[in-house]
């Protein structure tokens, strides 16, 4: 069967990139790109109709008129009384914080703007037909997401990369919850056995570094940036940064104080500099009087790993949940009442650089605090020291939780993390009870690396999703030159794959 794709990448569709190379392959062998989200065509494209090109996110999306065709607004109506339409639109509305900079993007903009989208989609569906959606990583800005749950309403296959964050390599997915199994073909593995080889190396050398507790590349460098905040040089780049915003529009100028349409373009500046600032300084202080343990208590205790928020590994990879608060909630309601439940928050929360304050409300940790048995730990705690005394540590899906397991401690996740079935990993979803939990053998740290020594080199593709080799290369490791070239063939093998399953799928029903 020939396919009609509809493919999300903010990868470049140009040859020799990863993704310019598989669309030309997917094109020769018949199939066709019917509509595109992120990424500009590549210019060779004037062989048949030019497929439908989507607002990369919401971005983009939020300047632009939309123009919906009858059959969207029919298929929107019925889509808005399906089953699980609101927890879809609530997602949603939680995405959009990520643009939220200043705090003022009111709820009606929010409201109005779901509508918009899900209208753009369906009409750009209704002209492109796709009988496959491809994303180059789990779908995790509002646009995108919206997208995602169309199609699987509309019982299309969907395909999608989730990074493993332990090295430049991913897993396939065909939807939120479920895997894709796939290896690459014996004939490419020999082909690109250095390549390869340097891959394996680059992820054993992560999660050797989980076993020893020194972090992530990735980590040392934002700790490194955060090191230089307050000095004088980074204090001046703060100034330039801040004369240049009153001259230039910043990048959520879009949702900024939303309905106010008449202020003055210098005093509207002004404002969204003065508000972004005012919330990154408040979620900053209330993180640094989280009282913080140097040593692990001696009564009984649970760990639960705070995500950085907003990122993808919370949501929509924390599904079912799509919130931390709730999940905590379900935890401390598991547990015995004489089991403290420690909340450890995430270093990144409160970096600088980064835009932490439009995930998580200065509030977040009062409410945390109310809750019995739940005491919230600053970023200075002893996590390695907690973990080893703990009686579970808990991640949606985290690092932590691999970092745990190779300390030889329980794991309890809540999300879909790749390393579900890692040895001594329970789903919290499967639990029958807390006792259970207790009474489950611990594998051995070595068993649990030999797990993940076998993955890197069996299940995991090499691929980087949506960042690019160079700035992967840049900011985490060095990729082995033909880097490209073999996680093109990840990537055919992946969308061979779902095609083949969807083609069973239909043959059965």
């Amino acid at each position: 069967m020939k396919h009609r794709i509809l493919l999300s990448t903010s990868r470049s569709l140009q040859q020799p990139g990863a993704w310019g190379q598989a669309v030309f392959r997917l094109r020769s062998e018949g199939h066709k790109i019917v509509a595109t989200s992120g990424s500009e065509l590549p210019d060779a494209w004037t062989d048949g109709p030019q497929p439908r090109v989507l607002p990369s996110n919401i971005r983009s999306l939020m300047p632009e008129g939309v123009i919906p065709s009858k059959e969207a607004i029919r298929d929107y109506s019925a889509y808005r009384g399906s089953a699980g339409y609101a927890d879809t639109h609530g997602m949603l509305l939680l995405m959009m914080s990520r643009v939220d900079s200043t705090g003022t993007f009111r709820s009606l903009e929010r409201e109005l703007l779901a509508r918009k989208l899900h209208l753009e989609i369906f009409t750009a569906l209704a002209e492109a037909q796709p009988t496959l959606g491809i994303f180059d990583v789990t779908p995790h800005e509002a646009l995108d997401f919206a997208l995602l749950r169309v199609l699987e309403w509309r019982d299309i296959p969907v395909l999608m990369f989730q990074p493993s964050l332990v090295g430049p390599q991913v897993i396939a997915r065909t939807s939120l919850t479920d895997l894709l199994p796939i290896a690459l073909d014996s004939k490419v593995v020999s082909r690109y056995a250095d390549v390869l080889a340097e891959v394996h190396r680059i992820a054993d050398a992560s999660i050797q570094r989980l076993v020893e507790g020194t972090g992530t590349p990735k980590m040392d460098n934002q700790k490194a940036k955060e090191a230089s905040v307050g000095t004088l040089r980074s204090r001046l780049s703060a100034l330039r940064f801040s004369l240049r915003r009153l001259r230039t529009p910043g990048r959520d100028v879009a949702f900024a104080l939303t309905g106010h349409i008449g202020i003055p373009v210098t005093l509207r500046r002004a404002a969204e500099l003065f508000l972004e600032r005012s919330l990154r300084s408040s979620l900053r202080k209330t993180i640094q009087k989280l009282p913080s343990l140097d040593q692990a208590p001696t009564h009984r205790f649970a760990l639960f790993a705070l995500h950085y928020e907003p990122e993808r590994s919370s949501i929509p990879e924390g599904y079912p949940f799509d919130s931390q608060l709730d999940a905590i909630v379900a935890v401390r309601n598991m547990l015995p009442d004489n089991v403290t439940l420690y909340v450890k928050e995430h270093f990144s929360q409160q970096a600088a650089a980064l835009r932490g304050f439009v995930g998580r409300s200065p509030e977040f940790y009062d409410l945390l605090e109310s809750l019995p048995g739940v005491t919230v730990l600053g970023t200075k705690t002893n996590t390695r020291e907690l973990m080893r005394s703990a009686e579970c540590v808990m991640t949606f899906t985290g690092k932590v939780g691999i970092e745990a397991a190779l300390e030889g401690s329980r794991v309890l996740y809540l999300g879909q993390p790749w390393w579900g079935q890692m040895p001594g990993a329970h789903n919290f979803h499967n639990l029958n009870s807390y006792q259970d939990l207790l009474s489950a053998p611990i594998p051995s740290p070595r068993e649990v690396q030999s797990w993940l020594e076998d993955q890197i080199r069996s299940a995991l593709l090499p691929g980087v999703s949506s960042v690019t080799p160079e700035r992967h290369s840049k900011r985490i490791a060095q990729l082995p030159a033909g880097f490209e070239a073999v996680e093109v063939e990840g990537i055919i093998a992946a969308v061979h794959a779902v095609m083949a399953q969807a083609e069973k799928s239909s043959q059965d029903t």
